[in-house]
C-alpha cells in the first residue's frame, strides 16, 4: 500500500516494513510471530533433517492498510491481524483471524469509514480499526465460495448459489437474491 511517500509492504516471510517511496530508504523493519505447524511430509522427505517448512496459519494475501497513524497488517503468516505505528513500527493492537465461536475469517473484503470487513467461508465480521481492533459485528453465513465486496451502505457476499446484502454498519441481513446460471 501507499500513502504520501510511504510504501509498506509485507510479504507473508514475518517481517514488515515501509519504504520512502521517493529514496527507497528502508524506515524501519518490525518482525512479527510466524503461525503454523512443520510439514511433517516434507520432513520425512528429507529424512527428518532440519526444521522444514512450515504450514501456514494465516490470511489468504498480504495485505497492509494504512490507517491514520496506524498500519493494519493481515498477512499470509500470523493467524490474527494487528496495527503497528506507522511512524515507529511499534506494536498498538491485535485482534484475532478465528472468532471466539470457532469461525475463521481468511480474506478483506474491504474498509468503509473506521470499519474492517473481513471474511471466510461461514463468517463475515467487521473490526473497528479506531477501537483497537474490537468486534464491531459478526454474521455467521453458510458456504461462501467466493470474494464478496464493500458499497457505500452494504456488504455483498456471495453465499452457495445466492448474494447476500448485508447492512455494513451493523451486519443486519438486508436481502438475499438468488443467482440461476
Amino acid at each position: 500500500a501507499v500513502d504520501g511517500r510511504e510504501a509498506y509492504l509485507t510479504c507473508g516471510c514475518g517481517v514488515v516494513f515501509p519504504v520512502d517511496a521517493v529514496g527507497g530508504t528502508v524506515r524501519w523493519a518490525v518482525r512479527y510471530q510466524r503461525d503454523g505447524k512443520p510439514n511433517a511430509m516434507q520432513r520425512q522427505m528429507y529424512g527428518n533433517q532440519g526444521p522444514g517448512l512450515l504450514e501456514l496459519e494465516g490470511w489468504d494475501d498480504d495485505v497492509v492498510i494504512p490507517f491514520g497513524r496506524d498500519l493494519v497488517v493481515m498477512a499470509s503468516d500470523p493467524d490474527l491481524l494487528f496495527a503497528l505505528d506507522r511512524r515507529t513500527g511499534k506494536f498498538r493492537w491485535s485482534s484475532p483471524r478465528t472468532s471466539p465461536v470457532g469461525t475463521v475469517a481468511s480474506y478483506c473484503v474491504g474498509v468503509h469509514g473506521r470499519g474492517l470487513i473481513v471474511a471466510g467461508k461461514n463468517v463475515v465480521r467487521s473490526i473497528d480499526m479506531l477501537a483497537e481492533g474490537k468486534l464491531m459485528w459478526e454474521k455467521e453465513i453458510e458456504d461462501s465460495f467466493g470474494r464478496g465486496c464493500v458499497t457505500e451502505d452494504s456488504v455483498y457476499i456471495p453465499v452457495k448459489d445466492s448474494i447476500l446484502q448485508l447492512d455494513r454498519a451493523k451486519g443486519r441481513e438486508l436481502t438475499q437474491v438468488g443467482v440461476a446460471l
